[in-house]
């Protein structure tokens, strides 16, 4: 009976560190997986603002011609633009 008992109990010792093991490997797995998540996050918040920078600027590069246009062409329609211009800066 005793060695039986000694042979279950190396058996659950040997269960536990197999469990340890396993639950160690998952949590560095999570932690891998989370940086390279964040790292990502990170690199598109990064893209992502210098897309809207160069959207901006660009928007705004189309407007100041705009108004170049309209004033070569002696069109000044003050109000429209001024128009435009206060409702682009309610968006921004």
């Amino acid at each position: 009976m005793l060695p039986q008992l000694e042979e279950e109990r190396r058996l659950k010792e040997a269960s536990e560190g197999n469990n340890k093991r396993r639950l160690e490997a998952l949590r560095l797995k999570i932690e891998i997986d989370f940086q390279r998540h964040k790292d990502d996050l990170q690199r598109l918040e990064q893209k992502y603002a210098r897309l809207k920078e160069a959207a901006e600027s660009t928007e705004m590069e189309h407007q100041a011609k705009e108004v170049l246009t309209e004033n070569s062409n002696g069109i000044n329609p003050q109000g429209e633009t001024i128009a435009r211009l206060l409702h682009e800066l309610d968006q921004l």
